[in-house]
């Protein structure tokens, strides 16, 4: 699975980077919808589709509207803000969805909630190595993530390695 995510990964420090020109300005693009339904499988190939919610970032910290899907959202998302770890956070529920069958935070709001805020993610989908790897990328201090998407798939990848 990581072989996948981390494809993803790239897609996603790919459009983080500002380096792409928008108003003769260099910004980032946040796809603000990460999950699975929005990775799709070409042979061996993820393409990452539906950018309809994307956003250009010209800071870390930017005010946006409440948007994306609810299970998948940073609680920076709840209080109507986007940051530079505001994929990367998406990236981490997708994880523990697809590698443990469910989310780390069954009590979901049914909308967006500004008042809502994250309880701590059960993690025990996940195997003991894993859980600080996906707890950091799920930290509600969007500073306290993986400095990149492609470092936290890495470290994932070489936490669920087998020894050979």
């Amino acid at each position: 699975m990581c072989f996948y995510l981390a494809q993803v990964a790239d897609a996603l420090d790919f459009l983080h980077a500002r380096n792409h020109t928008m108003d003769n300005q260099k910004v980032g693009i946040q796809h603000c919808d990460i999950k699975p339904s929005n990775m799709l499988l070409f042979g061996e190939t993820v393409k990452l589709a539906d950018f309809g919610l994307s956003s250009p970032m010209i800071a870390k910290r930017m005010p946006h509207r409440r948007a994306g899907t609810l299970d998948y959202a940073a609680p920076e998302v709840f209080r109507g803000e986007l940051t530079d770890g505001t994929d990367q956070y998406a990236l981490a529920v997708t994880y523990c969805l697809l590698r443990g069958g469910q989310v780390p935070f069954p009590d979901t709001p049914a909308k967006f909630d500004q008042t809502y805020v994250r309880p701590e993610p059960n993690l025990t989908m996940l195997s003991e190595p894993e859980r600080p790897i996906i707890a950091r990328a799920l930290s509600p201090a969007p500073p306290n993530r993986w400095p990149s998407c492609t470092e936290l798939i890495a470290t994932l990848a070489k936490a669920v390695s087998v020894p050979g």
